[in-house]
């Protein structure tokens, strides 16, 4: 089975913990995010190696398209040569985390909230759920 086949389940305390970070910013789902929380269940989304998930309502995956929440953030270190960019979007059931390295590496661990930079997208306020 692979970790994408695997039934969804409680976060990780890294899951956890980058979620944490990236609803700090303020903005328009924030509280009914916040407010149904509890009753997401988190796996993996990923197809190319990357440590992207999802968090889905119950575990019942999105069958639509997903849009761009305003939070994200930047790995600290090597900012301008091999930047890790996560990336927050909303969609019908709950969440996707985007972890973008710009090298394309496989295997990479879920980046920590102390190596991120926390950014807010000005340009983006979608609507969730």
């Amino acid at each position: 089975m692979t970790e994408r086949e695997t039934p969804a389940g409680p976060p990780t305390p890294e899951q956890t913990a980058l979620l944490d970070f990236l609803l700090r910013v303020p903005f328009t789902e924030r509280a009914q995010i916040l407010a149904t929380r509890e009753r997401l269940l988190y796996k993996s989304n990923c197809t190319c190696g990357c440590p992207s998930f999802s968090a889905h309502l119950d575990g019942i995956e999105c069958t639509g398209a997903d849009w761009k929440l305003p939070p994200e953030a930047m790995s600290l270190e090597d900012r301008d040569v091999d930047p890790i960019e996560v990336l927050l979007f909303g969609c019908e059931q709950g969440l996707h985390i985007e972890v973008v390295d710009s090298l394309g590496r496989k295997g990479l661990p879920l980046p920590s909230p102390a190596n991120l930079t926390l950014i807010t997208d000005p340009n983006v306020d979608g609507a969730w759920g």
